[in-house]
């Protein structure tokens, strides 16, 4: 069971293109539209009780796929 997590990433508004805005993002946020946002993981940072930021993504993503609710992207797990 995942207890913990420390995560980098960023919050962006994609448009219907696939592309970031940057005014969207700050109109969502203050007409309180979470589910126009979608959060891009770039680092898992530390795991429960595990410090991550030594390991390679390859290493990490083995070490996430266990009993948690983060999933990899199979073509990152190969990196």
């Amino acid at each position: 069971m995942l207890r913990s997590a420390m995560l980098d990433g960023e919050i962006v508004h994609l448009n219907p293109h696939g592309t970031s805005s940057f005014g969207a993002l700050l109109e969502d946020l203050s007409d309180e539209h979470p589910e126009r946002l979608t959060y891009f993981l770039f680092d898992l940072l530390a795991l429960d009780d595990y410090v991550l930021t030594g390991c390679r993504l390859a290493a990490t993503a083995l070490f996430v796929n266990g009993d948690t609710a983060i999933i990899v992207s199979s073509a990152l797990a190969t990196k």
